[in-house]
């Protein structure tokens, strides 16, 4: 499920808040966090965790990505149908 709050602070942060270099116009920003939604929805749909801190670090010419997840809760009822 899609929450658009968050879609709006993601829009914010990367037009506005990450370091001056990495900033692009809401419009852009727009389009990449659309592309992100779309291959995560494609690639990993039925992944339900959620990341809380995502980390990248550049090594050499690739980068390095560390993050902290929360699964859904097994004794919640049956999860996948919460969505």
């Amino acid at each position: 499920m899609v929450d658009f709050e968050e879609i709006r602070r993601a829009i914010a942060t990367l037009s506005t808040q990450v370091p001056p270099r990495l900033r692009v116009p809401a419009p852009k920003a727009m389009v990449i966090v659309r592309k992100m939604l779309t291959r995560k929805r494609e690639e990993f749909g039925d992944d339900h965790r959620l990341a809380l801190d995502v980390d990248v670090v550049r090594e050499g010419a690739g980068f390095r990505v560390k993050a902290i997840g929360l699964g859904p809760n097994p004794e919640y009822g049956n999860w996948k149908t919460k969505a």
